[in-house]
């Protein structure tokens, strides 16, 4: 019996190691041939970001999820629900984070090369880069790290939760501010999101939802749900909040100098604008008013060029709460 224990005991670790390291050099090939391939120095840029936000969000997961009731969203949610299932055996809680692991990256495959066809070749190769990443960091980062920053010592699981949501979303909306995702859900809501509009947070709350109410069918827990909950919504207002590529305003400028200023956002920009005249009530000199729907993270930019063409303009800025007609998004590439 001692024997045998041992024996596979032995053989977990030879598969965990082993696929530690095929995953490390997949990462260095695909990390290698994307600088090599590249020009711009921005590529060790992103593979630097690839490595932080797979890395927070290895954390979040590993250290605060992992060991509690809770589930996460999209493919993460189907690996845990599939490694927690394989844990009903009786399985050690790194045999069951290494199930996990595995599981979440088989079921990005098909979704990545959903991503490559549909939503964007390099986004996708470096999504491709960060899931490998992350089941790396998840098999390395060891449970006993939480220990070691007294996170064992937040006994409320609402606060886990919440502390979950907040270092996951900034993993996730870092790295889409970067120009990739984690793969699975995050690049069925971009695909959405470029065909439908609106947040992409929204559309992974959605799709998470109902992972959730499967979870429900096969464990039946309730409260585990509810907390599940408030760390999908708190990760999905975090990347709301830092992920601003969707939200849209209307910046308007009074100005003396409106054909000029046209002139030179149409050159800097693929956002067209309308120009009507207005006269000032007080001091009754006609000028013209510009007004142009931006994309919000386009906003700075767009404030500068102003300010550049004409210093004397009159700037204002309102949210957008529903656009129809068409409205040039960049690209994901």
């Amino acid at each position: 019996m001692v024997v045998t224990l041992i024996i596979q005991g032995m053989i977990n670790m030879f598969i965990d190691v082993m696929v530690i390291y095929l995953l490390l050099f997949i990462g260095v090939l695909f990390g290698a041939y994307y600088i090599l391939k590249a020009k711009k120095k921005k590529r060790l840029t992103q593979l630097v970001a690839i490595i932080i936000a797979s890395f927070f969000m290895a954390f979040g997961v590993k250290i605060l999820v992992q060991p509690s009731t809770m589930l996460t969203g999209g493919v993460g949610g189907i690996a845990l629900i599939i490694s927690r299932v394989s844990a009903q055996g009786g399985i050690s809680l790194e045999l069951e984070s290494l199930i996990y692991s595995i599981s979440y990256f088989l079921i990005n495959i098909p979704i990545l090369i959903l991503g490559y066809l549909r939503v964007g070749k390099e986004f996708t190769i470096l999504s491709l880069l960060n899931v490998v990443f992350y089941t790396l960091f998840i098999n390395l980062i060891p449970f006993q790290l939480g220990t070691a920053l007294h996170l064992d010592k937040i006994i409320s699981q609402l606060d886990i939760s919440i502390l979950a949501g907040l270092i996951v979303g900034f993993g996730v909306s870092f790295a889409f501010l970067n120009g990739f995702s984690s793969a699975g859900t995050d690049i069925i809501s971009m695909y959405l999101m470029n065909k439908k509009g609106s947040n992409v947070g929204s559309y992974s709350f959605i799709i998470n939802i109902f992972i959730m109410s499967a979870a429900v069918i096969i464990f039946k827990d309730i409260p585990s749900l509810v907390y599940t909950i408030v760390y999908i919504f708190i990760s999905t207002l975090v990347i709301n909040f830092i992920y601003v590529r969707n939200k849209k305003v209307v910046i308007s400028v009074v100005s003396s100098n409106a054909e000029n200023l046209a002139e030179e956002l149409l050159k800097k920009t693929k956002h067209s604008c309308t120009i009507i005249n207005v006269t000032g009530a007080y001091s009754k000199q006609l000028k013209q008013q510009l007004t142009m729907v931006i994309s919000y993270n386009e906003l700075r930019v767009i404030t500068d060029l102003i300010l550049g063409v004409d210093n004397t303009g009159f700037i204002s800025v309102l949210e957008v709460r529903a656009l129809h007609g068409r409205f040039y998004l960049p690209p994901i590439e």
